[in-house]
């Protein structure tokens, strides 16, 4: 079972190598993978583009309503 679902709304751990490390996002899609869940979280938009990034189960943890 995936830890998150699409739309749950999540921030990117400080110890992440991203650039969006620390940023909050939503998932919008969860793919299986053999080693667990990748999900893709959106941060936001620039024009017509969705920024966007995926990330491991680990990299992410949950943001209080």
């Amino acid at each position: 079972m995936p830890k998150f679902e699409k739309g749950d709304k999540v921030r990117v751990r400080s110890d992440c190598t991203s650039p969006y490390e620390g940023c909050t996002g939503v998932v919008e899609g969860v793919i299986k993978e053999e080693s667990g869940f990748l999900y893709i979280v959106q941060f936001g938009r620039s024009g017509d583009l969705a920024l966007t990034d995926n990330f491991m189960e680990e990299d992410l943890q949950t943001v209080g309503n």
